[in-house]
Order: structure tokens, then C-alpha cells, then sequence
């Protein structure tokens, strides 16, 4: 029996010591940087000597791309390993499931016996303080923080928000215990807006250079896109191109002196890994969220999948590689989903079967697997209200991209040659020489819709199954607080004979849980007509940006009579604890708004979604 005693005792400081040599992980995620924003990916602008050290020092993917082109759907895939249809994440406001939280790659590691800590921007279901406390609670160290932060604070003059992360690395270095495996993630808010609160240190930096125009902002090249790409909130608030224009440079420059802190901060973490011992069993993992527009065609923001909004910066510094192994570029299309994967495969742990990504543990090391993918799926699914930002889905490879907006009908489609138009300036889909690539990428994008659960459709996506009304224009002008109004409607026209449900998005003034939910009916008329159907919204429910859906699954309908759904809270709420957005101009033909039963006028941004 002794020496089945000594046998154990061996095997136990065996698996310990091989444990201690499993590689520390820190990944560093900036917010809205595109691939080009780098010197190491080709940018001879701006001068970012740390980030570009860590290419040079290791591996850097030129064709790194994301999976939804929005901060807190591609955060829940990062997480996750998973897209975001399968997850049920497609917004702001969506939260993991308790059982999906067991497998984000923090907790799994976790459970792999690593010190886990997150600092900054947490970005999933993140716009009430409440959604952060399940997280909070289960990593050893955690600085995160709710929505987007604040780059300057009342308190916090002269310390920008970058630097201040930087210095909640140095502290989780000084609280890690000393010989156990850590994986720290450090989400930067920079360089997302608002861009002229960049660190101050900077205010000099590029006002001698000149910012040039990107060539797809032209009027040429903007009139080829349709009516329903010029929305409100891609062009910047309704801006105009000459308005863009005259923007462009000054945006630019502080877009980039966001990125210089950055820059600075990736260098002093480096430097703080070296003073602990910590930097040569270390990886190093920087990346962003997704992309952003540098007015590209007229575009604000990201969104769309066009390649500045899709590809970001990735590269991967791994002291252990080899020399031979560094310095090198990998070709490869990877995705976002493959963060998670990777990280795991790193520490030595299983990879959950349902992770859809796959790990670059191979590519890092300079191998090509056999089996790697020849293109993949996008998906974009949130519209803050109807007529918002344009949904869309998609298939890349490594030459030809197809993209299907979602929304409008019949639905549009674009088809891009990246080889021979790598500005997407052609759109090929009724070229008859590109007919045969169209049917390839349309059944590819079909077998992608079927292969991944969809577990939070997008009814506009299934044109065959569901009919939708949507009621929206510009950024709604006005808001309804429930506390000076008792109920709020809206008629419109009945599409089939089948009502399956209305949703709409609650106001960003809902800050946290009302005390009570609301109501929802459903009649025949108007406000005093025939009751066809209640139910209500759960407390729970409503809170910033969330979307509500009250399922009705009317029958018998005549097709173009006129309905009504008019909101009551269950209970009178304090002031902006409830509230809906406005239209105060006439957006709707089929219809219009009411208050407590009286003709408004205007509308209420909802959507009405029928059965086919």
C-alpha cells in the first residue's frame, strides 16, 4: 500500500508542476479599431511602436475578421465561441443564459484552475448596472464596468480612462497568486467615441499631416447605393456628405491619437509582465471588437459588412514560439468565435462541443490545418427601431462576398469580387459572368442558415414565413414617460389574417427595473374597440434598449382592417421608470398614435409581425 501512497503523492506534484507551466493569457480587445489603424498592418500615418513589437514578435493574421459587426453581439460570440443566432445574442440588451455562462472561456478556465480577472468595458446586456452582477461575482479580480464608460470623469481630470486600465493590469499583477496559471481580459473603450476626448498628451499629434479622403467618399459611388443605406444613424445623424467631408480629418486624427493611447498602455503591460517574471511564459492576444468606417461611402459607425467594418487588427505574441516561428503573417480567414476555442486550447482543456469556432493554436505555430475553413457566415440582426440601421446576413471567402439585407422588400442583395474590386465599388449580383458564383454563395449562405441553430430569429429574415410592419423613419424625436400618461397606442393595418406578435425597444432613460410591468391589448378599431387579445411585459423586461415582444397569435383577421395595441404600466411608475419613444411627424400611413384613448398624431415606433 506504500507505494501505491508514493505513487499518488508523485502523480499529484506531477500534474501541479505541469500545471504551473501552462502559459499565462492576457488578451487585450480594443473597441471599433479597424485592421488598417495599425504601422504593422500597413498604415503610414500613425506610429504605434508597441503594438506593432508585439507583431514583429510574433504572429500577426491579416485576414482576421468578425462575425457580427456590433460591440456586444461579436463580445457575446467572443465569450462564447459561438455566433450569435445560436446564442440568442444579437442586441445590446440580451444576456447569456445561466447554463450558456458555464461555458464562456473566463469560467472555464477557470474551472481548469486559472486566476481569472476582466478590467474595462464588460459590453454583453451591459446597459443596466444589474446584468454586470452574475459576472461580477465569479472572477477573482474584476474591473469592469457598465455601458461604455467614461474617458474623463468629474473625479478624474487628469487621468485618461485607457491609462487608468493600464494601471488595473499592473494591480492584477500584484494580486495574481504567485505559480498559478491566470488569464486576464482587458477591454479598452478606445478607440470608440467620443473621439475628441482622446488623452490629452496627444492634443498635438497629426495636426502637421495631412488625413487623405478615402476614394468611396464621392457622390459618385454614394448615389449607386440604395435609399435604404442612407439611414439615419449610419450617416452620422442625418449628416450630409459635404457635412462629412468637412468632418473627416479632424475625426480621423482623434480617431488615431485614441489609438496612440492604446499603444502606450499595450507598452507598459508589457513592461509590467517583465518586472514580474511573468512576460516569458505569457501570451499576448490584441484584437478589437469589430471595425468602424472612416466615412467610407458616407458610413458612420460599423454595422455593415463591408471589409473596413468586418476586418480587424489580430496578432498573437507567444514567447515560446521559435524564432523561425515570429515575425510571420498568416493568411487564413479566422473569426472572432475562435478566440474562445484557442485560449482553451492553450491551457490544455477540452473544448466544448457546442463552441462553433475553432482554435489557432495551429496557425500560431505555423501549421495549416487541412480542415480550415474556405469561407464563413456573417449575421447583423439589431435595429434599434424600424427603419433603423439596415439587417443583414452573409457569406465571405477568401475572394467573393455575398451580402443579403434582410429588411427591405424584396429583399437586396450585393456581391463583391474582393480579388478585382477590393473597394466593393461593383456590385456583381446581376452580372450574368458572376451567375454561377451567385448560385454558389446563395447555397452556401442557405446551408450556413440551416447548419446554425437560430435560436433568436430575425422574423424579417424568413420572407416565406412571416409578414412585417415596421413603424420608423429617423431617430424617433420624442419620448412618452408613463408617469404623466396612462396608456399609449397605436392602430395599424392588418397585413394577413394572422397576428403573431408587436415588439418595439424600450427608451435609454430606462436606467433600471420599474417596480411593476406592463399591460399590453390588442383590439379590433381602435382604442374602444372589440378586446381580440392581452397580455403583458414582465418587470423585468424593460430597461434600456430591450426588446419586448407581446405575443398574440390572432386568427380570423381580415387583411386590411384596422387593429390597435395600446401599452398601460400595471401600475403607475415614478418618473422615466416607464417610457416609449415618439414619432411626432406622420411616418405610418396605416395608422397613428394615441394617448389615454385621444388621436395624437404621429407614430410609435413598433413592428407587427404576421403569419404568411
Amino acid at each position: 500500500m506504500k507505494w501505491i501512497k508514493l505513487a499518488c503523492v508523485f502523480v499529484f506534484f506531477m500534474a501541479a508542476a505541469l500545471a504551473d507551466d501552462r502559459p499565462n493569457i492576457v488578451f487585450l480587445l480594443t473597441d471599433d479599431q479597424r485592421y488598417d489603424s495599425l504601422g504593422a498592418t500597413g498604415n503610414e500615418i500613425i506610429h504605434t511602436p508597441e503594438i506593432d513589437a508585439l507583431a514583429d514578435e510574433g504572429v500577426i493574421f491579416d485576414n482576421s475578421f468578425v462575425v457580427s459587426s456590433a460591440c456586444a453581439p461579436n463580445r457575446a460570440a467572443i465569450f462564447s465561441g459561438m455566433y450569435n443566432r445560436t446564442l440568442g445574442v444579437r442586441d445590446f440588451s440580451s444576456d447569456f443564459t445561466p447554463e450558456q455562462r458555464e461555458y464562456l472561456y473566463p469560467f472555464l478556465l477557470k474551472k481548469e484552475g486559472y486566476f481569472i480577472g476582466f478590467i474595462g468595458k464588460w459590453g454583453v446586456a451591459a446597459t443596466i448596472a444589474s446584468t454586470l452582477e452574475p459576472y461580477r461575482e465569479r472572477f477573482d479580480y474584476w474591473r469592469g464596468f457598465v455601458g461604455q464608460g467614461n474617458y474623463y470623469t468629474r473625479d478624474r481630470q487628469n487621468r485618461h480612462l485607457t491609462q487608468v486600465l493600464a494601471d488595473d493590469v499592473e494591480e492584477f499583477l500584484d494580486v495574481v497568486p504567485k505559480g498559478k496559471p491566470f488569464c486576464l481580459s482587458v477591454s479598452f473603450k478606445a478607440p470608440h467615441g467620443p473621439w475628441n476626448q482622446y488623452d490629452r498628451r496627444f492634443a498635438e499629434d497629426f495636426e502637421d499631416r495631412g488625413i487623405p479622403f478615402p476614394p468611396t467618399l464621392d457622390k459618385y459611388f454614394v448615389d449607386q447605393l440604395p435609399p435604404f443605406m442612407r439611414t439615419f444613424r449610419l450617416s452620422l445623424d442625418g449628416r450630409s456628405l459635404e457635412q462629412f467631408e468637412q468632418f473627416h480629418e479632424k475625426f480621423v486624427r482623434e480617431y488615431y491619437r485614441l489609438i496612440l493611447g492604446v499603444d502606450e498602455a499595450v507598452g507598459r503591460i508589457r513592461k509590467a509582465l517583465e518586472a514580474k517574471g511573468l512576460a516569458d511564459n505569457t501570451i499576448i492576444v490584441y484584437a478589437s471588437d469589430n471595425g468602424h468606417f472612416l466615412e467610407e461611402w458616407g458610413f458612420y459607425g460599423k454595422w455593415l459588412m463591408y471589409e473596413p467594418s468586418i476586418r480587424v487588427p489580430l496578432i498573437v505574441y507567444d514567447p515560446r514560439l521559435p524564432k523561425e516561428e515570429r515575425g510571420k503573417r498568416v493568411k487564413e480567414q479566422v473569426l472572432s468565435v475562435d478566440y474562445a476555442p484557442t485560449f482553451l486550447d492553450w491551457a490544455g482543456a477540452d473544448i466544448p462541443e457546442r463552441m462553433q469556432g475553432q482554435s489557432l493554436r495551429e496557425l500560431v505555430e505555423g501549421e495549416a490545418p487541412d480542415d480550415w475553413r474556405e469561407d464563413w457566415f456573417y449575421d447583423y440582426a439589431f435595429e434599434m427601431y424600424p427603419g433603423d440601421i439596415p439587417k443583414s446576413i452573409g457569406v465571405r471567402t477568401d475572394r467573393y462576398k455575398l451580402v443579403r439585407y434582410i429588411s427591405p422588400r424584396p429583399q437586396y442583395e450585393q456581391l463583391f469580387d474582393l480579388q478585382r474590386d477590393p473597394l466593393e465599388l461593383k456590385n456583381r449580383i446581376d452580372d450574368p459572368e458572376y451567375a454561377n458564383i451567385r448560385h454558389d454563395l446563395s447555397k452556401r449562405l442557405s446551408e450556413y442558415r440551416k447548419s446554425l441553430p437560430d435560436n433568436d430569429p430575425d422574423f424579417e429574415e424568413y420572407v416565406n414565413t412571416y409578414e412585417v410592419i415596421g413603424i420608423g423613419a429617423d431617430f424617433p424625436d420624442a419620448e412618452l414617460d408613463f408617469s404623466e400618461v396612462d396608456e399609449v397606442g397605436q392602430t395599424f393595418t392588418a397585413a394577413t389574417d394572422h397576428l403573431m406578435l408587436v415588439e418595439w425597444r424600450w427608451p435609454f432613460f430606462i436606467s433600471r427595473y420599474p417596480d411593476s410591468g406592463v399591460d399590453v391589448v390588442l383590439r379590433r378599431g381602435g382604442p374602444e374597440g372589440e378586446i381580440l387579445g392581452e397580455t403583458w411585459i414582465e418587470a423585468t423586461d424593460i430597461y434600456n434598449l430591450n426588446r419586448s415582444r407581446a405575443s398574440f397569435e390572432v386568427a380570423g383577421l381580415e387583411p386590411g382592417e384596422t387593429l390597435y395595441v395600446g401599452i398601460r404600466p400595471q401600475s403607475k411608475p415614478g418618473k422615466r421608470r416607464i417610457g416609449l419613444w415618439r414619432y411626432t411627424k406622420d411616418c405610418y400611413p396605416g395608422g397613428e398614435a394615441f394617448i389615454n384613448g385621444e388621436a395624437a398624431g404621429g407614430d410609435i415606433p413598433l413592428a407587427f409581425v404576421f403569419r404568411k
